[in-house]
């Protein structure tokens, strides 16, 4: 249809490692910045092995934000 744009739908994926005190303010930067954007999908953070307990402040995380997801990973 003319003059119809559609604007695709994405998600923001980060890879991180032992990044405790970085997680929360990220994500609250991100979700502010996109959350009211129609084609924004969420949040999908991949846990490289982190021994920081980053593991337990992306399970907090996911409680506080739609969206937030979580894919832990083996190192390396």
């Amino acid at each position: 249809m003319p003059g119809t744009s559609t604007q695709p739908d994405f998600s923001v994926v980060i890879s991180l490692y032992n990044e405790i005190d970085n997680l929360a303010p990220v994500v609250e930067e991100i979700h502010a910045v996109l959350a009211g954007n129609p084609g924004f999908k969420g949040i999908l953070l991949v846990d490289d092995g982190s021994t920081d307990g980053s593991s337990a402040r992306l399970q907090a995380l996911m409680q506080r934000f739609d969206g937030l997801t979580c894919s832990p990973q083996s190192p390396g």
